[in-house]
């Protein structure tokens, strides 16, 4: 399950808009956000696109693309 909130506070943290991550994703900015609501789930490759962007160790990674929970 996705951490959005996790993952809007690295990609601030790495001064990365979601125009930006879209384009490092290979995907537009409108998938981007259904994949930030959760409507589709990300890819490997677009989480590996996302884990270099942004800069993200493996344990903030997996926080953020594979939590078992949200709060």
């Amino acid at each position: 399950m996705l951490n959005a909130k996790a993952l809007r506070h690295a990609m601030i943290d790495a001064d990365c808009s979601m125009k930006e991550l879209a384009q490092v994703c290979k995907i537009s900015p409108s998938a981007l956000n259904r994949r930030m609501r959760g409507k589709v789930q990300f890819t490997l490759g677009e989480v590996m696109s996302c884990e270099e962007r942004l800069n993200l160790s493996m344990d903030t990674r997996n926080k953020i693309f594979f939590a078992r929970e949200v709060s």
